[in-house]
């Protein structure tokens, strides 16, 4: 089995923050293969046994395990400069959007699970955005059933609140239902700066 803490422990001495979600993936991706040569990677695999068209970023098979991975990557406007490499990272906001994906990658993970006999499933998020990881001041927003902070217990259908707007909606419209629930626990990443920008955190979730 594949031992994805310590590929993000090792992942996270050489590249404490990335370019882009694609930067990440291919980061991620590699770092996998250095600690696992016999393993077979696929990115943006198309998983063809599920009803919609699911694509995965990462797809691992190893020792007659299978393993579904999916990656988000959300910051904070913010540049730094690492090892002179300049870092100059894009404001992706809309935080209930990202946090109602998060989601979906975990209902989606799910499915591809239920389809394989030897399978374990990770949705990991990284980011600088210390939204998506305190805990909400406001506990009736309309993404409340959303919400991603860290020591939520993460369970059962999902669904938009009555007042959200249509523009918010928009291409997210569908409640999320999970199977299992899921303890959210967010670690520290990195800390590539004094500014509150420069605070990175992870989140895994083992879907099962």
């Amino acid at each position: 089995m594949i031992d994805i803490k310590n590929i993000i422990s090792k992942l996270k001495n050489n590249r404490p923050l990335f370019h882009s979600e694609a930067d990440f993936q291919l980061s991620f991706a590699w770092e996998i293969q250095s600690q696992y040569p016999d393993a077979q990677i696929r990115l943006e695999y198309n998983y063809p046994y599920v009803a919609n068209n699911v694509y995965l970023d990462i797809w691992v098979s190893y020792n007659g395990i299978n393993i579904p991975i999916e990656l988000k990557y959300k910051t904070k406007k913010s540049s730094f400069i690492i090892n002179d490499e300049i870092f100059n990272l894009k404001n992706h906001s809309a935080q209930d959007c990202g946090r109602y994906d998060f989601i979906k990658d975990i209902s989606r993970l799910e499915q591809v699970i239920s389809k394989e006999t030897h399978s374990t499933g990770y949705a990991i998020m990284l980011t600088n955005d210390s939204l998506y990881w305190n805990v909400p001041n406001k506990i009736d927003s309309v993404d409340a059933d959303f919400k991603i902070h860290h020591g939520r217990n993460l369970f059962g259908a999902l669904a938009w609140g009555e007042l959200a707007s249509a523009g918010t909606k928009r291409g997210r419209e569908s409640e999320i239902v999970l199977t299992n629930s899921y303890n959210l626990n967010w670690s520290p990443y990195s800390n590539v700066s004094d500014s509150s920008s420069g605070e990175f955190k992870i989140l895994i979730v083992e879907a099962s």
